[in-house]
C-alpha cells in the first residue's frame, strides 16, 4: 500500500466516523492531492481489491469499511446488558462525586 492509498483509507475511515458518510471521489481527490477524481477512483479500487473497503451498490457515497463493526451483528439482549452496565457505572461515578 502506498502512502496515498493509506491517506485515502484514513480519510474514508475519518469521514465515516465523523459524519456516517463516505467522501465523494472529488472530495478524496481534493483532500489527498490527486490531480483528478479518476486517480482517487484508482486508489479506492485498490482498497476494494485489497479487501479493506467495500462498495455498496446503488448507493451514493456507498463506501464502507470491511473491518468496521456493526451493531446489527450483536444480539439485542447483549446490547441491553451492556447499556445497563454502563448506566450503573455512570450512576456510581455520579454518586461518588456528590
Amino acid at each position: 500500500m502506498t502512502a496515498r492509498q493509506l491517506q485515502v483509507l484514513t480519510l474514508i475511515r475519518e469521514r465515516l466516523s465523523q459524519t456516517g458518510l463516505a467522501p465523494t471521489y472529488r472530495e478524496i481527490s481534493a483532500q489527498c492531492g490527486f490531480s483528478s477524481a479518476g486517480h482517487a477512483h484508482q486508489a479506492v479500487d485498490f482498497l476494494i481489491d485489497a479487501g479493506l473497503v467495500r462498495k455498496v451498490p446503488g448507493r451514493r457515497r456507498g463506501l464502507t469499511l470491511v473491518d468496521q463493526p456493526t451493531l446489527a451483528a450483536v444480539p439485542t439482549e447483549d446490547l441491553r446488558h451492556e447499556l445497563a452496565r454502563r448506566e450503573a457505572a455512570e450512576t456510581e461515578i455520579t454518586d461518588a462525586r456528590l
